[in-house]
């Protein structure tokens, strides 16, 4: 076998384990929406949004650590920023992949609110009760591309021409944005959860209010969202550069600027 076959197929073994790892951090981004740990909901949603994205680089024979038009520079690296990552998978023209824009506001909210400071609330943060709808509504359209489509069958050597572009086609079929609890990945970690028992905490966590990832209708609930913001003391009015640079050795704070 070819070295690029072998290659690639070591890569989705990678990716495999990243988008199950983002099936885990999607389910805990829920679980702490429902105990109103907002911090805790962004990181895990954005880690779930990024190893998502890294995957379906993966999975395109794509470096999941930096642009390929910069592969070798160590200091060009993606990191963290979804927004880079996303305009990379946005260069495989192959997938058609895109995202609305209210799907990309929400990304951005998450990057600028989910990593890195946001861990450690050295940012204002903020939530409404809409978030956890937009992070199921995200996941489920990035998750979709996050799959390898061979251009070949299991048993043939040779590329068949069109065979990925069928596979693509059938993931964007307009049947599953009136469905989308009809669409699966074959072998997904949340398709396994699925499967579990009702009651199980996992699967409970999954499906409790989601349109996007179930097993079918569920009996309406009692549900009320959760609104609040944070501020930190660096951005209240009594900060000066005095207090910012006392404190800039002791916690890692973004750049002083002097009130206007």
């Amino acid at each position: 076998m070819e070295n690029r076959y072998v290659l690639q197929a070591l890569l989705s073994n990678y990716a495999d384990h990243f988008r199950d790892q983002a099936d885990r951090d999607y389910i805990s981004a829920r679980l702490n929406y429902f105990v109103r740990s907002r911090q805790q909901f962004l990181w895990a949603g954005q880690q779930a949004i990024e190893k998502y994205l890294k995957a379906i680089l993966l999975y395109n024979g794509k470096s999941s650590m930096q642009p390929m038009a910069k592969l070798g520079n160590t200091k060009n690296t993606f990191g963290h920023d979804l927004t880079r990552l996303h305009k990379e998978v946005t260069t495989l023209t192959l997938l058609g992949y895109k995202l609305s824009q209210d799907q990309l506001h929400f990304l951005k909210y998450l990057d600028d609110l989910g990593a890195p400071d946001g861990r450690y609330q050295t940012i204002a943060a903020h939530s409404d009760g809409e978030f956890i709808f937009k992070l199921d509504e995200l996941v489920w359209h990035i998750r979709r591309y996050c799959q390898f489509f061979p251009n070949r069958s299991l048993q043939g050597e040779d590329p068949i021409p069109g065979f990925q572009e069928l596979q693509i086609e059938a993931v964007k079929n307009p049947k599953y944005d009136e469905d989308p609890m009809s669409f699966s990945i074959q072998n997904g970690e949340l398709e396994e959860i699925l499967k579990l028992p009702a009651g199980d905490e996992s699967h409970e966590a999954l499906v409790r209010i989601n349109k996007y990832f179930g097993t079918g209708p569920r009996p309406p609930e009692p549900f009320q969202g959760f609104s609040n913001f944070t501020v930190p003391i660096h951005y209240l009015e009594w900060w000066d550069k005095q207090y910012h640079d006392m404190v800039s050795n002791y916690v890692k704070l973004p750049a002083y600027k002097e009130p206007t």
